[in-house]
């Protein structure tokens, strides 16, 4: 039986500490992991806690090298797709014909 096994609420605990922190690193300059590896904590929360708050929290970006600005139409959170099948599935379930695809320094946000 694994640690995540025996303990769920203390993986759960855990979990959300590690994306807090990992948020405020990346969000302020200093990631200290990779993308996948900061997804794969988000995924295997969602796994244990689907509704978790943490998970529906979009950033906590405190740099001041930006200026904040509203978008017209909000964003939102973003889905995530790692492999073709994925974004597939998530094209079929939206049925749209045309799709808007623009760089991001970090890879692609589709909305």
């Amino acid at each position: 039986m694994t640690e995540r096994q025996r303990n769920p609420e203390e993986r759960i605990q855990f979990l959300e500490s590690e994306i807090y922190r990992h948020r405020d690193l990346y969000y302020n300059g200093h990631p200290e992991i990779s993308d996948a590896k900061y997804d794969s904590l988000e995924d295997e929360l969602k796994e244990l806690d689907p509704n978790n708050p943490i998970l529906f929290r979009i950033g906590i970006d405190r740099s001041e090298l930006f200026n904040k600005e509203k978008h017209i139409i909000p964003m939102n959170s973003q889905d995530k797709v790692t492999q073709p099948g994925e974004f597939s599935k998530w094209a079929k379930k939206r049925n749209f014909k045309v799709f808007i695809v623009q760089f991001k320094l970090d890879g692609i946000s589709i909305e």
